[in-house]
């Protein structure tokens, strides 16, 4: 992981949802994507893909992500099952 990183990570998360939803607004403004920041959580917080997926999906930095999000996996999803139908 990335020094400056890592020293974001421990100087704003204290293991509260609000400093995690602050880590997240920060993770954003300097760039990360989503995928980048669950591979984070996942690392450094030891979440699990589901538990780091709902916290970014959910969060306050990606509200407005959402819905994009949500349908980008459901037409992924409906991709899949159209192709068992065949």
């Amino acid at each position: 992981m990335n020094k400056d990183l890592e020293q974001t990570v421990n100087e704003i998360y204290d293991g509260t949802n609000e400093s995690l939803q602050t880590l997240l607004i920060e993770l954003r403004k300097i760039g990360l994507t989503q995928m980048e920041s669950l591979k984070l959580f996942m690392y450094k917080l030891n979440l699990s893909l589901r538990e780091a997926d709902d916290i970014i999906l959910n969060s306050k930095a990606w509200e407005d992500r959402k819905a994009d999000t949500l349908k980008l996996r459901d037409d992924f999803e409906s991709s899949l099952y159209a192709d068992d139908n065949k």
